[in-house]
């Protein structure tokens, strides 16, 4: 599947996080992370509230990019809302995709309390693995 952009979504997400975890992270003793369910851009953003994490825009059912959003200021909710406007003026209820990804229709999230650094490989293994079409800047090894 490395390399195939061809129908990668969700499931595919779900499957390498859980390889990432199980290959890097010791899971017996103790709980990871998980992919909050898709936001469809109505209520709070999932995982909103964490210090750091990863996102994943989707367009339908096809993952389109993996992000990352670490810090006391900028940690997920900061940097995922460059993604949506409000609608009606509403705040934390109503929101649609801005200009930079206008074909998304979801985001899941996926938020750590600590260790966050976790955040930066988790991404950086998804996008190995996943290739997600908009993620660009990243070149995986070969």
């Amino acid at each position: 599947m490395e390399g195939n952009t061809a129908n990668v979504g969700e499931k595919e997400l779900r499957f390498y996080t859980e390889q990432f975890f199980s290959q890097f992270i010791n899971t017996h003793n103790a709980e990871y992370s998980q992919w909050s369910e898709q936001w469809y851009f109505y209520g709070e953003l999932p995982n909103k509230d964490k210090a750091g994490g990863c996102y994943a825009l989707f367009e339908q059912d096809t993952l389109m990019y993996i992000g990352i959003g670490i810090g006391k200021n900028s940690g997920l909710a900061s940097k995922v809302s460059k993604f949506w406007k409000m609608v009606d003026g509403i705040p934390q209820q109503h929101y649609k995709p801005s200009n930079q990804f206008p074909s998304m229709t979801s985001i899941m999230t996926i938020g750590f309390e600590h260790h966050v650094f976790l955040a930066a490989a988790l991404q950086i293994y998804l996008i190995e693995q996943l290739s997600p079409r908009e993620n660009t800047h990243y070149k995986p090894q070969k």
